[in-house]
């Protein structure tokens, strides 16, 4: 996946986040590119908001707005902390039922999610390990045109953890490996329990 981000002045920035391609057993296709904002309030303090374009080509994959608080504190020149917490919204989709109810429209909820990580910096090399938690706070609901029906997934939880390396290649290009691995109850994701790996190349 590639990603790219330019800052204004030391306050603003804006990204475009995750452009790229997924191979899964099922689920291959062109991922949602999702837009950024950050909005720097203190020396450890940041707003950020995120728009998952609809834009992919995987079944089920929903766009999404969302936003929320990030906090960073560098303990000392090798390590450094983060974490945030964020409201996801996510968008409706349309899901092609071929043997019940045809076409219909999705609302997967929204959700709330937290997230922390630990960055070791060594020379050019960063490397990474996090853990994010989210929970689904309002049920899904799927429109079948004559009626609605709600899904009860709200409660629904999903833990994830992250590792990886993060290589300086110049002074505006890194490359960037992460392996994850996630787990919960049946929710808003396709997956509720997954492993996957990616390849980034930030710009």
């Amino acid at each position: 996946m590639v990603g790219a981000r330019y800052v204004f002045g030391e306050t603003f920035e804006v990204s475009i986040q995750d452009f790229g391609y997924q191979f899964h057993d099922y689920m291959d296709g062109l991922k949602n590119p999702v837009l950024g904002a950050r909005l720097q309030l203190g020396e450890k303090t940041l707003l950020f908001l995120d728009f998952g374009l609809p834009i992919g080509t995987i079944d089920n994959d929903p766009g999404y707005l969302k936003f929320g608080l990030q906090q960073a504190f560098v303990l000392n020149s090798h390590f450094a902390w983060s974490s945030e917490i964020g409201f996801q919204n996510l968008f409706t989709t349309t899901i092609d039922d071929d043997y019940y109810y045809g076409s219909y429209d999705y609302d997967h909820g929204s959700l709330i999610e937290v997230a922390t990580e630990m960055d070791i910096h060594i020379s050019r090399l960063i490397l990474f390990a996090g853990y994010a938690f989210a929970i689904q706070i309002t049920d899904g609901e799927a429109d079948f045109g004559d009626f609605t029906d709600s899904d009860g997934y709200a409660g629904s939880t999903r833990h994830r953890i992250f590792f990886g390396p993060n290589l300086k290649i110049t002074e505006n290009i890194n490359a960037e490996v992460e392996y994850s691995m996630q787990f919960g109850s049946k929710a808003y994701d396709y997956s509720a329990d997954a492993l996957a790996f990616y390849v980034k190349f930030k710009f």
